[in-house]
């Protein structure tokens, strides 16, 4: 059955052959938002769910002159599934009954004779049922057009990069440098994540300035540094194109209640590094891999612990963990609290001593209206258009005629993206 044609009104089928009875439930049903259309035997019924197959709650007796209601329940079941059928009878029967309710034919089951507050209970019951199914059938459709939006723009990302990775073979042979080989790869996907998920994209950078800070103030040599901080530049681009509401920050999977959602989540780390299998280092993939792992083995995706996880991945994991927490203080009270369970003590003590370093600042780069812009701030991100054209790039001091330039493409074609200063100006 379909979720009905008449607003919110819910439509219900009442099948009896004892028409006091069916008067008595068009009373009761009168108060409520329902559409009510009766019917006194299977023939009038099957002749109303053909004109209009829109009903939401059948409400059917048992023993009616041209059959039994078991069996035209069961008929229902079979072509409209959606709908929520209650079998009424006053001649109660166990075998009947049993059947109907452990083949799932049924909803609920009405033994007559039966009380007003009895029907309009079950009915009350069976309009909550149909509401349910009915936003459960809208969510899946919905995350199902998202994981197909998801589908095309990962299978565009890896077009671009297998073109540009055919491309950086050339270079590496050329130039026996795998940095300049594949910087300009990395660059590539940093602008695809900018365009298509901001906030992402802004995340990615704060942790990769804290990753590689924190990686330095522990000691790390240069190369170390290098891959630490490829690795969280590109951690989370398997996210791109998710539900909105697992992107950006505060991401915990104990929040996402979708199954196929919480499975993305789950296998975004194998995602990110299967999309930057362009670069020679093996050791970033598998930091990639690491970012979600906890100390005591409870991360995800394939629960390692302590020294199974690199230093670097553990180094990784507290940048990320703490950049995705709103507040800042209670981020490293609870980094402090779950030092030898979640996250390693020697990272977090580590991550302690940075963020008390009066010369170490952690940028954070604040959104803003573009009516809100003004002369002399400093793009934090670049503005494209809604067709990929590039309008300003990151690093440029706002001018009146560069702004006036951005008030005239989104007043003709909206820029849809987010736009990020610099909170120092």
């Amino acid at each position: 059955m379909a979720k009905g044609n008449l607003g919110d009104r819910v439509q219900i089928l009442v099948l009896d052959d004892d028409p006091l009875i069916l008067r008595t439930i068009l009373g009761l049903l009168s108060e409520l938002p329902v559409k009510v259309t009766t019917a006194e035997n299977i023939a009038q019924a099957r002749n109303h769910i053909l004109e209009n197959p829109e009903f939401g709650v059948i409400l059917c007796d048992h023993l009616l002159p041209d059959g039994a209601g078991v069996d035209f329940i069961r008929e229902i079941r079979t072509r409209y599934p959606s709908a929520i059928r209650v079998l009424m009878t006053g001649a109660y029967d166990r075998e009947v009954t049993l059947q109907a309710i452990n083949s799932g034919e049924i909803y609920r089951f009405l033994v007559k004779p039966f009380t007003n507050e009895e029907l309009v209970a079950v009915i009350h019951q069976s309009l909550d049922r149909f509401h349910l199914q009915q936003e459960n059938a809208r969510l899946q459709q919905q995350l199902a057009i998202q994981n197909e939006e998801l589908r095309v723009a990962n299978q565009k990302l890896e077009s671009q990069v297998e073109l540009e990775l055919e491309k950086s073979r050339n270079l590496a042979i050329e130039s026996g440098n795998w940095r300049r080989a594949c910087q300009h790869l990395v660059d590539l996907c940093l602008e695809i994540m900018q365009r298509l998920d901001t906030p992402l994209f802004k995340h990615s950078q704060r942790v990769t300035h804290l990753a590689v800070a924190l990686a330095r103030d522990m000691g790390y040599e240069q190369e170390m540094l290098d891959r630490i901080e490829l690795a969280a530049s590109l951690h989370d681009i398997g996210l791109l194109g998710a539900n909105a509401q697992f992107q950006g920050s505060q991401r915990e999977l104990h929040t996402i209640k979708a199954p196929l959602e919480k499975d993305h989540m789950i296998g975004h780390p194998e995602l990110s590094a299967a999309l930057v299998k362009f670069l020679p280092v093996p050791e970033v993939m598998e930091l990639i891999l690491e970012h979600h792992e906890y100390y005591d083995g409870s991360g995800y995706p394939r629960n390692i612990a302590g020294e199974q996880i690199s230093m670097l991945g553990h180094i990784l994991i507290v940048a990320d963990a703490y950049d995705e927490q709103k507040k800042r203080d209670y981020a490293l009270q609870n980094m402090e609290m779950n030092a030898g369970k979640l996250y390693h003590p020697e990272v977090v003590r580590g991550l302690i001593r940075l963020l008390g370093n009066k010369d170490f600042k952690l940028q954070f780069d604040r959104p803003v209206l573009i009516s809100e812009l003004k002369a002399g701030m400093k793009l934090a991100t670049s503005v494209y258009t809604a067709s990929g054209m590039l309008l300003v790039k990151q690093g440029q001091i706002l001018t009146d005629s560069i702004i006036s330039k951005l008030h005239l493409h989104d007043s003709g074609n909206m820029i849809s993206q987010g736009i990020y200063v610099q909170s120092d100006s």
